[in-house]
């Protein structure tokens, strides 16, 4: 009889999420690609959905796309490589649409509370590493 393999641990999002945006810095000057930087203020009374408005971010996204999360400080970032500005409207048009089922009359509260910005083809900056430490330091 064969023993049991054990169960690979599970990939590591931070892993994916900073290969995915390498990848689209490497290749910015032939393949477009978005990144949405999100964060809420973690002493703002909505920030307590903090975890419903992630579950939206993962609900909009593609197979490609990679989203990492610092929950404790309520941030997101979303690389949506091989894709235009355009993309990005489709992660903010399934946000609401995550949140109003979710939270009824308080989505829209969560929604305002939400800052968010889009970087096509990572511009300003000027490395994947810069744009991370905007992300989730600045």
């Amino acid at each position: 009889a064969f023993a049991p393999l054990a169960a690979s641990a599970p990939a590591d999002p931070g892993v994916a999420f900073r290969t995915a945006l390498d990848a689209a810095f490497a290749s910015r000057g032939t393949t477009p690609f978005v990144v949405i930087a999100l964060r809420m203020d973690p002493a703002a009374p909505a920030a307590v959905h903090f975890d419903t408005v992630e579950a939206g971010l993962r609900g909009g996204l593609r197979p490609a796309d990679r989203l990492l999360v610092d929950a404790s400080r309520k941030r997101a970032a979303v690389v949506l490589p091989a894709s235009s500005p355009d993309a990005a409207q489709g992660v903010f048009a399934g946000l609401p649409a995550h949140l109003r089922p979710a939270l009824g009359h308080e989505a829209d509260r969560v929604l305002q509370a939400v800052a968010a910005v889009t970087v096509p083809n990572g511009q300003p900056f000027q490395t994947s590493a810069e744009l991370v430490s905007y992300a989730f330091e600045g």
